[in-house]
């Protein structure tokens, strides 16, 4: 049986989804027996023209957000050259938590980086990456950043969604059942993703009510967590509602809320406008008119940075990011 040829490359990343690979442990081998690596250069040296000499690939797996043109044209290469394309991670399937940077411009997110972040020396205050060219006396090339982060089903086709921040080893492992499987001749269906279909509410053992009803905010340092009990009943954010299953709970059974990692279940376009509707109508649910609007407004504004909360894995997938996005490559400050 004819060996797979597989490739990994890589976008915005923080290097979590390498880990979860190496998670897996021993099923790695399996992965090598079905499938040659080509290209994944966290395991190998390499270098920027050796994917474009790799040949057709049977298996390209991606890595991290598209933040910069070179990211931009890494995608589009191993896209074109991958028989079965990959997002894996929650950064290549939503955004992930570097999306939550589409809420600034460019050139103040470089400068906070660059030069009035604490302890960095940059008295010149040299900018690298807004215009893709070299810093002055520089000897290596900076791609330009892109005025948005944006997740790689934008720009390209994706066969294959594996969510998750990383994905959990159960999803790497199925991943590589399904990489396996097309050894043998078994494509996998266009749009497959590796997780559930309905949301983590489905699959989360706390008591719930028929009817949430949230009486304030609290974070979960404020009191005492009740781990049998809803979070969102006792005032605790919870993306769970609004987020597909599939993580086997692990940040629910660690007594911590969701925070949306695995995206919005199928058929939610916004996750965070889709949670907002759900808090709304569980906020003094039945109490409306005798707590009062100004009232309800008040414990509204209890919530601590709403965007991080409710879009922290998928604000560069959201309608209002897509809205003013720059998938044309045009360059907004």
């Amino acid at each position: 049986m004819r060996k797979l040829k597989l490739a990994v490359a890589y976008g915005s990343i923080c290097g979590g989804c390498d880990v979860a690979f190496v998670d897996v442990g021993e099923k790695l081998i399996d992965l090598t027996e079905a499938a040659d690596i080509v290209h994944w250069p966290s395991l190998m040296d390499g270098k920027e023209g050796d994917l474009e000499r790799a040949g057709d690939i049977d298996v390209g797996i991606y890595f991290g957000g598209v933040r910069t043109d070179k990211h931009k044209e890494v995608l589009e290469l191993l896209r074109e050259k991958s028989g079965v394309f990959v997002a894996f991670g929650a950064c290549a399937c939503h955004g992930g938590v570097p999306g939550l940077a589409n809420v600034f411009k460019s050139r103040p997110l470089l400068e906070r980086g660059y030069v009035t972040t604490k302890g960095v020396e940059n008295p010149e205050g040299v900018i690298p990456g807004l215009k893709g060219t070299n810093p002055e006396g520089g000897k290596v090339s900076v791609p330009r950043l892109r005025s948005f982060l944006s997740p790689a089903s934008d720009f390209v086709d994706v066969d294959i969604f594996v969510p998750g921040c990383p994905p959990p080893v159960e999803s790497v492992s199925e991943l590589i059942e399904v990489v396996k499987s097309h050894q043998k001749g078994h494509s996998p269906p266009r749009g497959l993703a590796i997780a559930e279909e309905t949301s983590l509410c489905d699959f989360c053992d706390r008591q719930k009510s028929e009817e949430i009803n949230i009486e304030r905010f609290r974070r979960v340092h404020e009191a005492a967590v009740d781990k049998d009990k809803c979070f969102l009943e006792q005032g605790i954010i919870c993306m769970g509602p609004v987020t597909r299953g599939g993580c086997g709970a692990k940040c629910i059974n660690a007594n911590m809320p969701c925070r949306g990692c695995f995206g919005p279940v199928p058929g939610v376009e916004d996750q965070g406008t889709k949670f907002l509707t759900t808090i709304a109508a569980a906020l003094e649910a039945g109490k409306e008119r005798e707590v009062g609007e100004e009232e309800l407004k008040k414990l509204i504004r209890e919530l601590r940075d709403p965007v991080g909360l409710f879009y922290m894995f998928s604000l560069a997938a959201s309608v209002i990011n897509r809205r003013n996005s720059d998938l044309g490559g045009q360059k907004v400050g």
